[in-house]
């Protein structure tokens, strides 16, 4: 039977017969709950595959207009570039920018006026400087990691940050 985190939260008020959180603060059982799930998850891990995906696009600019990407020719923008905060390098000069909005599969709104007409492009996932990284940041935080696999069968070499 699996419980929803406010009814544990009441069942362990009730148990400390503290149910108006006179002795337990409600953060100080939030972490003390934390600290135990984890516990338990220690005796029966459960390994979880989270995919991520490697952004490889890349193009010519044709239009030259400040702030925006345009490549009619490839079409290859999608409408959650900007969710992801997609970003743009600009190969010619070496200057990079981040996806604000996306206006069609052919034209991009930039957070800097870097692309000129015929310069080349390359878009990375976020916060990345290359189409071989990943950004984790916003994964949630699960116990360790066992593996780091691409393509998927393929253990590569990793380490964790501590």
């Amino acid at each position: 039977m699996a419980l929803s985190y406010a009814t544990m939260l009441d069942r362990i008020e009730r148990h400390l017969q503290d149910t108006g959180n006179a002795i337990y603060g409600l953060t100080e059982l939030g972490d003390l709950i934390e600290d135990a799930l984890k516990r338990i998850a220690e005796y029966d891990p459960v390994e979880l595959d989270v995919i991520f995906k490697i952004e490889t696009r890349e193009g010519t600019e044709e239009a030259g207009t400040a702030n925006t990407l345009t490549d009619t020719a490839k079409g290859q923008f999608l409408a959650t570039d900007d969710d992801n905060e997609k970003v743009v390098h600009n190969t010619t000069d070496d200057t990079w920018a981040v996806v604000l909005t996306c206006t069609s599969t052919s034209i991009l709104t930039l957070s800097a006026d870097i692309m000129d007409a015929d310069e080349e492009y390359e878009i990375y996932n976020k916060r990345c400087k290359n189409k071989r990284q990943i950004y984790i940041g916003d994964m949630p935080s699960y116990i360790r990691v066992v593996s780091v696999e691409y393509p998927v069968g393929t253990e590569r070499n990793f380490s964790m940050a501590s």
